[in-house]
């Protein structure tokens, strides 16, 4: 989780708290479905919405330092690379930003398999 700003800090911990209960993708997807609104709901509206059934270590999670420091922790890494934008990934050693076409992850998939041949 890399947030890039203070409306998206409280979001990757939701996003984390979603991870650890097993509904990531469920809890990425009520994110980006209300984008707009981030900051301006209860973030354990978002666990509701994504179909979390323990409400309570939900709300737990989202006030543990645990959860916290975990996408501190993410940040800080990102930093040490000087990742300042999302999506990004390392390919064969080189920092890529943006998303890449399917086409182009494709080609730079297989450049990297002959590469290490």
């Amino acid at each position: 989780h890399i947030p890039l700003n203070d409306r998206a800090h409280g979001a990757a911990v939701v996003a984390e708290c979603g991870r650890r209960a097993g509904r990531f993708e469920e809890v990425h997807d009520a994110l980006f479905r209300d984008a707009n609104a981030l900051g301006a709901r209860n973030w354990w509206s978002y666990g509701k919405e994504a179909g979390l059934s323990d409400s309570v270590a939900f709300s737990r999670c989202l006030s543990s330092d645990e959860a916290w420091r975990s996408v501190a922790d993410d940040v800080r890494a990102a930093d040490s690379l000087m990742i300042d934008e999302t999506p990004a990934f390392v390919l064969g050693g080189r920092l890529r930003v943006g998303v890449p076409t399917p086409q182009g992850l494709e080609y730079l998939l297989r450049r990297e398999l002959r590469r290490k041949r």
